[in-house]
């Protein structure tokens, strides 16, 4: 990386890796500003944020009509400036999502854990659902996760146990045979690569949204297992970046960047 990283190189890294959903950003926008303790955000607010990244006011527009319609955003005419907020619905589901993604650090035991009983109806979900649970294949008996008090509740259309103390421990060989955490191993590494190369951009808007977004993408299919199974792996070391980016970048990221 050269002295001097600009945004566009940025993006460049990203869009190499996977394509960049103008829809898809603006929910992070809005979880941000929800963390933020913020409600709303004005169409400007939104073009000032995404116009660096190259994102036109025409697909800010139809984004936005996509978000509304399909329940995520709900629209308020103020003069001739429209301002957007989070349904009732969105809310819950980006303040869940918010509990794993700005989870301080990993926890270093779990004596609790929930089990789920593979049943007929459970292949009606499909594998990024389970994984966004938090669940792993425990064979073909069921599906396991670790159960934390900020957990969101389970698809009712798995039977699931209450709390439950495993009569035997797992062992960390068994990690990677339950949960696809090798593949998150790859995907953290990414992130972290990427955005420590491109740390030099972390008090602009643009970079905030990026790494909160790309981070997002990542942690939410996460099981969240504790660092006694997986050792100092790096989901951790990701979301020790994530907490120290975002947080000195939210504090003083008042301006947004040119490409």
């Amino acid at each position: 990386m050269n002295d001097h990283p600009t945004l566009n190189q940025l993006i460049q890294r990203i869009t190499a890796k996977h394509s960049l959903h103008t829809w898809s950003l603006i929910v992070s926008h809005f979880g941000a500003l929800v963390h933020a303790g913020q409600v709303y955000s004005s169409q400007t607010q939104l073009r000032e944020v995404l116009s660096p990244l190259g994102i036109k006011d025409t697909a800010i527009r139809v984004a936005l009509l996509r978000l509304v319609n399909d329940g995520w955003l709900l629209r308020e005419k103020r003069g001739r400036e429209s301002f957007y907020q989070f349904t009732a619905w969105a809310l819950q589901t980006s303040t869940t999502a918010a509990n794993q993604i700005f989870l301080s650090t990993q926890p270093v035991e779990c004596s609790s854990w929930q089990f789920a009983l593979r049943t007929a109806v459970e292949p009606k979900l499909s594998q990024a659902e389970l994984l966004q649970s938090g669940f792993g294949k425990l064979g073909d008996i069921g599906l396991l996760r670790a159960h934390y008090d900020w957990r969101d509740a389970c698809d009712n259309r798995l039977v699931v146990s209450d709390a439950i103390t495993l009569s035997a421990p797992i062992v960390e060989e068994q990690v990677h045979q339950i949960w696809a955490i090798d593949k998150l191993s790859i995907d953290y590494q990414w992130f972290i690569d990427v955005f420590s190369a491109f740390a030099a951009l972390k008090h602009h808007l643009s970079y905030r949204l990026l790494l909160l977004h790309e981070y997002r993408r990542i942690v939410l299919k996460d099981p969240i297992l504790p660092s006694s199974l997986v050792g100092d792996w790096s989901g951790e070391q990701a979301r020790q970046l994530l907490r120290s980016h975002y947080f000195q970048s939210t504090a003083e990221s008042n301006t947004a960047i040119a490409p």
